[in-house]
């Protein structure tokens, strides 16, 4: 009787053993998913915010891009108006 008392003592105490090591590295499971997550939500909110960077200079190269052809027309019209100026004076 005593015998099996102490073996049955013995499993309980592996057993106890056992289900704390399970209970920990639950924990430890738990901590990483809970860092991963973190990460995962701070990666998400950096593309966002990459990705509305990009659409703005996307938008501020159009914009570049209309104001440098308009430049370009303006040039065009002062160089035909400049010459057309030189054209009246040597005729004087």
């Amino acid at each position: 009787m005593e015998r099996e008392l102490k073996n049955l003592l013995g499993k309980n105490n592996g057993l106890e053993t056992q289900r704390e090591g399970a209970y920990h590295d639950k924990m430890v499971a738990t901590n990483a998913v809970s860092a991963l997550t973190r990460e995962i939500e701070w990666i998400n909110k950096q593309t966002d915010k990459e990705q509305q960077n990009i659409h703005n200079l996307i938008r501020e190269r159009d914009m570049m891009k209309k104001n440098l052809a308009k430049v370009e027309d303006t040039n065009t019209k002062n160089k035909d108006e400049l010459s057309r100026k030189q054209n009246y004076i040597s005729t004087l």
